[in-house]
């Protein structure tokens, strides 16, 4: 399966295992260049996604797992009644290199996920699966302190509150360092669907970027978030990110991400494009000019 993946999804496959038993890191530097997708089957469970760095920090009173299970990447995270020493976090980034202004004219990165469950004492905590995209480094997205000079991304974020029966409905894109975008447009957070949560970008002729994240259930679609950053981000990684913030109450919360899809288009497209549009006019005109030369 394995060797399938690789043909799938056209990389070269070199893979670096680093021991992060500490903060439960595990290390693979293969970055990608090109469209990918990878719906997490093939896997045994426990195992990182290829090409990934996978992170899930742990503190007394909490664990915390970001992992493969069955055919989903699984954020397993159960928080006791301790605060833990800072916000847990399960991340599994990807490097990826052709995701800029000069190289595109837009893209699309999306994941679709599902709240397995959740459990709670009191309402104080919320758990944020969502989606991360242009981080700077590695350090920012696994880190739950203060982001900003160098460790900057955007991260557009589903709020699952754990409040028992009931479900978060917000979603928000966040630019980690630079502010919080305004919070607009609702959508409610079911434990029995699927939900898939897209990001697409646009760049105009000035290299600004246009954000718009939404949230689909397959039959609804709500546009969360839209708006431009006039001095994007640049950074190479991208991925799947969840965190747990909140007060001293119990807190579980078990989602499964069952796909992360990277999808560039090239501004060189609409080069290639407008290029075979003024050959095939070059060469009906000599075309037209050889037949009139023979009829003269």
């Amino acid at each position: 399966m394995y060797g399938i993946k690789r043909i799938v999804n056209g990389l070269s496959f070199s893979l670096l295992v680093a021991a992060g038993v500490a903060c439960g890191t595990q290390a693979y530097a293969a970055p990608i260049s090109q469209p990918y997708n990878d719906d997490f089957t093939g896997y045994n469970n426990g195992d990182a996604p290829a090409n990934a760095t996978v992170h899930a920090n742990a503190y007394d009173g909490v664990e915390n797992t970001f992992n493969i299970q069955g055919d989903a990447m699984r954020w397993d995270i159960q928080v006791d009644s301790q605060p833990p020493a800072s916000n847990p976090i399960g991340s599994a980034a990807w490097q990826v290199t052709n995701m800029d202004a000069g190289s595109l004219s837009s893209f699309t990165v999306s994941t679709t996920l599902n709240l397995v469950s959740q459990s709670a004492s009191a309402g104080n905590k919320e758990a944020l699966p969502g989606l991360v995209l242009f981080g700077e480094n590695l350090t920012g997205i696994e880190g739950s302190a203060s982001h900003g000079a160098g460790n900057n991304f955007y991260w557009a974020t589903y709020q699952v509150y754990g409040l028992g029966n009931q479900v978060g409905n917000i979603g928000r894109m966040q630019i980690s360092g630079g502010g919080q975008s305004t919070l607009s447009g609702t959508f409610a957070f079911d434990s029995n669907n699927d939900y898939t949560l897209t990001v697409h970008g646009t760049y105009n002729e000035l290299g600004h970027l246009t954000l718009e994240y939404t949230v689909s259930d397959g039959v609804t679609t709500s546009s969360v978030l839209s708006f431009t950053d006039t001095t994007p981000l640049t950074g190479e990684y991208f991925g799947l990110r969840g965190r747990m913030s909140g007060g001293a109450d119990t807190q579980g919360v078990v989602v499964d991400y069952h796909n992360f899809t990277v999808v560039p288009e090239p501004a060189s497209l609409g080069l290639v494009a407008l290029g075979s549009l003024m050959m095939l006019s070059r060469r009906l005109r000599t075309r037209g000019g050889e037949l009139a030369h023979a009829n003269g």
